[in-house]
């Protein structure tokens, strides 16, 4: 009986790598939540962080702070188009025209209606976004028409058939008038030169 007691009481006891195991997790836990919080704080401020990195001509850090947090998946849905944007600034700034190009196609699948800034962009830049667009125009959903947009659209084709009408209609109005009198012309002198009828001998010339 005696060993069986002394026998449970050693399966009771904890190994010192034991203990010291369960000491160090919850202080590695504590060590890796402020780096994760940091990471997260981090690429909140990154588009902010970024934006100062472009004025500054820093070109490569800030691709590889937007990079950085794109991968880690840190931007919202809603966050993304502008984050794309500058993402390819950045790259044609930068002189890296595939990369930028990469960035306008995510943009433009985002945003279909993106048009950049025409005083900030710079032409060359407006020039590469067209550029792609025009590779992706088939590929690239149809933008819906606003209800005022489509409302000007109508009142427009309505002026233009208005337009076509006064001025289309009444010249197909005049020429038919002048065909009618062309036509009734050729009849009034073709009446005086018919040959009279059968059995009658032509009238001299000033005769009743």
């Amino acid at each position: 009986m005696k060993n069986r007691k002394v026998h449970r009481s050693r399966r009771g006891i904890i190994s010192p790598a034991k203990r010291l195991l369960l000491l160090i997790a919850p202080l590695l836990c504590l060590a890796v939540a402020p780096v994760a919080v940091q990471a997260q704080a981090s690429c909140e401020e990154s588009v902010t962080t970024a934006r100062q990195l472009y004025n500054d001509a820093r070109f490569d850090e800030a691709i590889a702070l937007l990079h950085r947090c794109l991968e880690q998946g840190a931007f919202s849905e809603s966050e993304q188009p502008q984050v794309y944007t500058l993402l390819s600034m950045l790259c044609f700034a930068n002189r890296e025209e595939a990369d930028a190009r990469q960035a306008i196609r995510v943009l433009l699948s985002l945003n279909p209606a993106y048009q950049p800034d025409p005083i900030r962009a710079q032409p060359s830049y407006r020039a590469l976004v067209e550029d792609v667009r025009s590779e992706l125009q088939p590929a690239l959903p149809a933008v819906a028409t606003s209800p005022v947009a489509a409302a000007a659209n109508d009142r427009k084709e309505r002026r233009g058939l208005k337009k076509w009408l006064y001025l289309g209609g009444g010249a197909v109005l005049t020429g038919a008038a002048f065909l009618l009198i062309g036509a009734a012309g050729q009849s009034n002198q073709g009446g005086g030169s018919n040959p009279p009828p059968p059995g009658q001998p032509p009238r001299p010339p000033g005769g009743s």
